[in-house]
């Protein structure tokens, strides 16, 4: 931006200048990741990484909710039956979110030392009653699961 050498600031016009925040159009697709290390301890990381995201994606009430209790219950199952690290994806379009947790890397021959906050996940009956739908795939080096949640 090229600003005059000549040019008063604005706080000494008495100019007002408002920020404001872009947003979205509410169909425009979005989607976040983040990666952590398959920790029992890292769950309430998961979590807490979808609830600020998908708040500030506008989704609220019992659809926040929900969809934070299926990112728990993924990430947990990824952290205690899983791989080295695990990364969560979330994509939202048309009022639809899709979870997905992939563990990855080599299986851990020497299983994590719990963390003082471990949490265990009480498996995936809670995330196919939540979910629309529930994939499960499974390769040499990574397990995916994906969930589908449309949001009221």
């Amino acid at each position: 931006m090229f600003v005059s050498p000549n040019a008063t600031p604005p706080a000494q016009t008495g100019e007002l200048r408002r920020r404001t925040r872009a947003t979205s159009p509410p169909d425009t697709p979005r989607c976040a990741a983040t990666a952590l290390p398959a920790q029992e301890c890292r769950v309430s990381d998961a979590r807490r990484f979808a609830r600020a995201l998908l708040a500030s994606w506008g989704v609220t009430g019992d659809d926040l909710d929900s969809a934070v209790l299926i990112v728990g219950e993924l990430a947990a199952n990824a952290a205690r039956h899983g791989r080295a690290d695990m990364t969560l994806v979330l994509t939202l379009t048309d009022r639809v979110l899709n979870v997905e947790v992939v563990d990855s890397g080599e299986p851990d021959e020497h299983p994590h030392p719990p963390c003082a906050d471990d949490e265990h996940g009480r498996g995936l009956a809670i995330v196919e009653h939540l979910a629309e739908s529930i994939d499960i795939r499974e390769e040499p080096r990574r397990h995916t699961t994906h969930a589908t949640l449309r949001l009221t």
